[in-house]
C-alpha cells in the first residue's frame, strides 16, 4: 500500500543503503519494498542482510523483502563475483561457521516472496532471471535447454 519506497539492486553496498534510508526516511515511519539482489560484488554483502533482516524483524508491516537471482546458493557462491556472498561469510566467520551462516541465510532467502503488488495496480519483482544452466541446478532437471 502506497506510499512506500521502492529499492533495486543493493549488491553489498551497506553505506548506500543507508543512505537511502537516511533520504527516504528512517524505519518504522517509512515504508519499504525491496526488489532483491542484496548480496555479492560488493564488500558489505553480510552487514547489508544483516541490517535487513533486523528490520524486517523490527517492523515487519513496514519491510517487504523479495528475492531477486543473487538470492540463489548457486549463484551467491559463483567466486566470478568479487567478493560472493559465500566468501563474504567465510572471510568473516571462518570456514566452519561461514559456511553455517551463508546456509542459515539462504534459508531465509528461500522463503522470499518473488512478486510483490502496490495498490492492486503496480506490479514488483526483480527483474533478473539465472542462467538456464542454475535454474536446472536449482529444479533438479538436468536436460539441457
Amino acid at each position: 500500500e502506497a506510499p512506500v519506497s521502492v529499492v533495486g539492486d543493493l549488491h553489498g553496498q551497506y553505506f548506500d543503503l543507508r543512505n537511502m534510508v537516511k533520504i527516504a526516511g528512517d524505519p518504522p515511519n517509512t515504508k519499504y519494498l525491496f526488489l532483491g539482489d542484496y548480496v555479492d560484488r560488493g564488500a558489505h554483502s553480510v552487514e547489508v542482510v544483516t541490517y535487513l533482516l533486523a528490520q524486517k524483524l523490527m517492523s515487519p508491516s513496514k519491510f517487504t523483502l523479495l528475492r531477486g537471482n543473487h538470492e540463489t546458493r548457486l549463484q551467491n557462491c559463483h567466486l566470478g563475483y568479487n567478493p560472493c556472498f559465500k566468501e563474504s561469510c567465510v572471510l568473516l566467520f571462518g570456514p566452519e561457521n561461514g559456511e553455517l551462516v551463508w546456509e542459515a541465510v539462504n534459508g531465509v532467502f528461500d522463503a522470499l516472496p518473488l512478486a510483490a503488488v502496490i495498490d492492486n495496480s503496480i506490479f514488483c519483482v526483480h527483474g533478473g532471471i539465472p542462467s538456464s544452466t542454475v535454474l536446472q541446478k536449482c529444479s533438479g532437471d538436468s536436460a539441457s535447454s
